[in-house]
């Protein structure tokens, strides 16, 4: 979380200005990895020999190309060095599980404790809930059309009224049903719903229909498609002792998720959260933009909420975004405001919980640092093997280049996933010089669309018989 936005403002603004001034020679460079260079034309290039479906020629196609090059360019350089992936600082992968680890380690004492059930309280819940019960039902609906005036429902009320009181004196169920019930699903065969257990029924029936004795007859039942008769046919009622295991688990789920809610919800109301105006369309905008991975320290530092003792930034979203779940992106361009509120209220609370293992003094054994560790490096070389990257095939630059430059077009014609490289990108950036210049993207296409047409009309000059052959 970012709480000095001074310090990072100025650190940003010092690294902008180096960057300018060591790249004023070299304007054709769009992108730059220590010594490594991804000139335009190159770009171009590459974007050429990919599938035209996979890399279309539009203007912001250089954009995702740039993102796959740095990446790949990193991981191979990082990978062919003298300590390969030894010496990578893996803190980023592991930070968020040795937090998960903090939190968890609250979550026994401060939570778990809270759902702790006395004993007898499963059998009374049991009894009160009736989960396992089902009854064998049927029904008689009345109608009652969206558009019916209070006058025409009022009609049908007494309607169905007077089926009831005949179903009362004792008119057969099921050719009242086949009469009058306008549910074309269940009248022909008596108003026969079958055994129902909870959850099946709407809110207003299952209430009823679940307190009825064998045999009786309901009120009225009004629903949003009219009104209902019911009469229950049958009860299966399982004792407690046969359902005792899998009930009692979900009883313990249940009041552990409001333990937790009760105690983060607690957390939340004390942290006096606000939130930057503007920030749910900041969010939309970097869920779609393709730079998400190379924000500028500037870019990163603005504050999208703040609450007592920190931040939630764009960065911290940038960060969410990458090493999410898969469809994180999709999932935030599509959120309406109060959904992009709730995301940002997530990420805040899992700050505050861990705030609050902190605060109350919790710690990570070395042994289970230990283990997170290891559990992160292996994502950095399972990034390695998605890549398709082998050491030996990295004997010196132009060979890396050659060998990015092959996984990059594998990648434009649907050949190979990225996934699994763009996740550890913030891990391979820590030691090295990354550059990119969007300026230049424009060029790029220019560039693309020069070769694409040129290879159209060289394809049109060619002659049939020797085009076919290829």
């Amino acid at each position: 979380m970012a709480k000095r936005l001074s310090s990072v403002l100025i650190l940003a603004l010092a690294a902008c200005s180096s960057a300018r001034q060591g790249m004023e020679g070299h304007l054709d460079v769009v992108a730059q990895v220590d010594g490594f260079r991804l000139t335009t034309d190159h770009a171009a290039e590459l974007l050429a020999a990919g599938n035209e479906q996979i890399a279309p020629t539009v203007p912001r196609i250089a954009d995702p190309l740039t993102d796959l090059w740095v990446n790949y360019t990193l991981l191979a350089s990082q990978l062919a060095s003298p300590t390969a992936l030894n010496e990578v600082d893996i803190s980023w992968i592991a930070e968020r599980d040795l937090q998960q680890e903090l939190v968890w380690n609250l979550h026994k004492d401060a939570i778990l404790a809270r759902a702790q059930m006395p004993e007898g309280m499963a059998e009374a819940a049991y009894e009160e809930e009736q989960p396992r019960t089902s009854v064998e039902a049927r029904h008689i609906v009345v109608r009652v059309p969206e558009t019916a005036t209070q006058a025409d429902a009022d009609s049908l009320r007494r309607y169905a009224e007077s089926i009831r009181r005949q179903l009362l004196d004792g008119a057969d169920f099921a050719e009242m049903a086949e009469r009058h019930s306008q549910d074309p699903a269940s009248a022909p065969a008596g108003g026969t719903l079958g055994w129902i257990q909870r959850g099946r029924l709407v809110a207003e029936l299952e209430d009823v229909v679940f307190a009825l004795e064998t045999g009786e007859i309901s009120d009225l039942v009004r629903s949003a498609a009219g009104y209902h008769i019911v009469q229950v046919t049958g009860r299966r009622e399982p004792d407690f002792q046969s359902a005792i295991t899998q009930f009692t688990a979900e009883l313990e789920g249940r009041k552990l998720a409001e333990a937790e809610s009760t105690y983060i919800d607690s957390l939340f109301a004390r942290a006096d959260t606000s939130y930057t105006v503007g920030a749910a369309a900041r969010m939309k905008r970097l869920a779609v933009d393709p730079r998400v991975e190379r924000l500028t320290p500037l870019e990163r530092s603005a504050p999208l909420a703040s609450f007592d003792g920190g931040f939630v930034t764009v960065g911290d979203l940038a960060d969410y975004i990458v090493r999410g779940a898969p469809n994180s992106r999709s999932l935030i361009a599509g959120a309406n405001e109060q959904g992009l509120i709730s995301i940002l209220n997530e990420m805040i609370r899992s700050e505050l919980l861990v705030k609050a293992a902190n605060d109350l003094g919790y710690s990570i054994s070395e042994q289970e640092i230990a283990s997170i560790e290891d559990k992160a490096r292996r994502l950095l070389y399972a990034a390695v093997t998605v890549s398709g990257f082998r050491r030996e095939e990295l004997t010196d630059d132009d060979a890396i280049m050659e060998v990015v430059d092959r996984v990059i077009i594998q990648i434009l014609n649907g050949e190979r996933s990225a996934k699994g490289v763009e996740r550890v990108y913030l891990v391979l950036r820590q030691d090295h010089t990354i550059q990119v210049y969007p300026d230049r993207f424009p060029l790029v296409y220019q560039k693309l669309v020069a070769l694409r047409e040129g290879a159209a009309g060289d394809g049109e000059d060619s002659p049939a018989g020797e085009g076919a052959s290829r």
